[in-house]
C-alpha cells in the first residue's frame, strides 16, 4: 500500500527510486563535467537547479545513497527539471540526448518533455 509519505512532490506518483535530490545533483554535476562544461556554467546550472527543487521534503524514508536526507521528488521529476535547466544553456543537441539517455528514469511516467 503506497502512503501519501512515498509520493513525489510534483507528480504525486510513488518514489520508487528512492535517491534524494542532494545525491542526483551529485551526478549531473558529474555529467556535466564529463560532458566539457566549463566550471562557470557548471555552477549556473546546478544554482538553477536547486532553486527549482522543493525546499521541504513530505517523506519519511531516507535517500538509498547517502542515508541523510529524505525525499521529496522521484528521479523522473527531478531529471526532467535538470534535463530543462539544462537545455536553457544552449546545449547542443547530441548532449541534450546523451543526458536524456543516460538519466532516462520514465517508469510509470510519459516520455520526458523539454
Amino acid at each position: 500500500m503506497v502512503t501519501e509519505q512515498n509520493l513525489c512532490v510534483s507528480c504525486y506518483e510513488p518514489i520508487t527510486n528512492p535517491v534524494c535530490e542532494a545525491c542526483h545533483i551529485k551526478e549531473v554535476a558529474l555529467w556535466l563535467s564529463d560532458a566539457g562544461f566549463d566550471k562557470r556554467t557548471r555552477l549556473q546550472i546546478l544554482a538553477e537547479l536547486k532553486v527549482c527543487l522543493p525546499k521541504e521534503a513530505m517523506n519519511e524514508n531516507k535517500c538509498i545513497v547517502c542515508n541523510r536526507n529524505t525525499l521529496s521528488t522521484c528521479s523522473y521529476c527531478f531529471f526532467l527539471e535538470a534535463a530543462r535547466t539544462i537545455r536553457e544553456t544552449a546545449v547542443k543537441k547530441e548532449l541534450m540526448e546523451n543526458f536524456l539517455e543516460i538519466f532516462n528514469y520514465r517508469l510509470g511516467h510519459s516520455d520526458y518533455t523539454i
